[in-house]
């Protein structure tokens, strides 16, 4: 999501942009409440990176270049290897990941994108309900896999609601 602020001569108005759409609190006049617009300033100032829309769960270690995901309690060094380019929609980046455990390298695509929650079954539900099928079944004559076998799958939680809630109340 991105925070924006709107100044239009004394006017101002708070913006909070997500994969759903646009929610902002009522125009103000800076002029008659600048305790508000100071307050707005000073919070987006001291707010944590992941309330200003940083993905947590995407990081670099200390003196690395290199970019980790951990997934099922499984850490993977990864590279994008896609990334809509859109804002709507649900965001969706997938990415190479590496994993190297004692035996061999394990090498994985993991897809990062936004979950409804609301609906009855999300994506990996059914792709779960898919793959017990069997092998067979999943693909091709010539032996083409075209169901994805899931390795691990988490639905991630962020402080974005509480965020929303605290700009609604301010």
């Amino acid at each position: 999501f991105v925070i924006a602020l709107t100044i239009v001569g004394k006017m101002v108005t708070l913006w909070i942009f997500d994969r759903s759409g646009a929610i902002s609190c009522e125009p103000f006049d800076i002029h008659e409440q600048p305790e508000k617009f100071l307050r707005i300033i000073i919070c987006t100032l001291q707010a944590d990176l992941e309330h200003l829309g940083y993905d947590h769960t995407v990081y670099t270690k200390d003196g690395s270049e290199d970019t980790f995901i951990k997934v099922g309690d499984v850490e993977y060094k990864v590279t994008c290897i896609y990334q809509e380019p859109g804002i709507r929609g649900r965001g969706t980046v997938c990415y190479r990941g590496e994993h190297q455990n004692a035996d061999k390298k394990l090498e994985v695509v993991i897809k990062d994108s936004w979950v409804d929650v609301a609906r009855a079954e999300t994506e990996i539900d059914i792709l779960k309900k898919l793959n017990e099928r069997g092998e067979k079944a999943l693909c091709t004559p010539d032996g083409a896999r075209v169901i994805p076998k899931i390795v691990a799958s988490e639905i991630v939680k962020t402080h974005h609601d509480e965020l929303v809630t605290r700009w609604k109340e301010e």
